[in-house]
């Protein structure tokens, strides 16, 4: 089973609020908007599950945001590296800290941090399949991974 599937599953079975999966062309109009192509693998993860519904969390207090929810905060975060995207899809304990995918012009997957600001940051995967695989296997490591 494809892990966003699982990813799907998981959050399903826990009773946490999802929201289905968006569209490719709401996908096109956010990367149009925001002049910035998504990695494929962040783009199946969308289609596939596009985040928690707003305001929920896991039991470890986790927030994945939604697409939408992606683009309204878009302005709200510092960007550390001017020649990246950082892309903030998720939070721990209402921003306490934040999960960054960074990616580049080429839409290339260039791996998940975290952060509490914006001096301050951990790198926790090489690419989001690994982060996602990793909080599948461990949610409360990825929760406090400071």
């Amino acid at each position: 089973m494809p892990i966003y599937a699982q990813l799907r599953d998981f959050w399903t079975a826990g009773g946490f609020g999802i929201n289905p999966g968006t569209d490719a062309s709401s996908i096109a109009r956010f990367e149009q908007k925001r002049a910035v192509r998504l990695p494929q693998a962040f783009k199946e993860y969308l289609q596939t599950v596009n985040g928690m519904s707003d305001g929920l969390t896991d039991e470890e207090l986790l927030s994945f945001h939604s697409l939408e929810c992606i683009d309204r905060e878009w302005e709200s975060y510092p960007r550390r590296a001017p020649q990246f995207v950082e892309i903030v899809f998720a939070d721990y304990l209402i921003n306490s800290h934040l999960y960054v995918l960074r990616t580049d012009e080429s839409a290339s997957d260039l791996g998940v941090w975290t952060t509490a600001d914006p001096e301050n940051y951990k790198t926790l995967a090489p690419c989001f399949d690994d982060f996602i695989l990793a909080y599948l296997s461990n949610p409360a490591k990825i929760a406090y991974c400071w």
